[in-house]
């Protein structure tokens, strides 16, 4: 059996970390025409809470 509350959060973290980085070099990309990059991994932030949200709710220990 997979401990998939540990990969979802796994995926969570990347994402966070990704989108910090982005930050960092938000003028760069910005003029080189790729600032939609600094949204891309807020929403993968935003999907994989959601999907936190959902493999804590059909835990057969509630999300313990």
């Amino acid at each position: 059996m997979t401990n998939d509350r540990a990969a979802v959060l796994v995926g969570i973290v990347t994402w966070a970390v990704v989108w910090v980085v982005s930050l960092m070099f938000r003028a760069r990309l910005a003029a080189d025409g790729h600032g939609w990059w600094t949204w891309t991994p807020l929403a993968g932030i935003v999907l994989g809470l959601m999907g936190l949200a959902y493999v804590n709710r059909r835990s057969p220990r509630g999300g313990a």
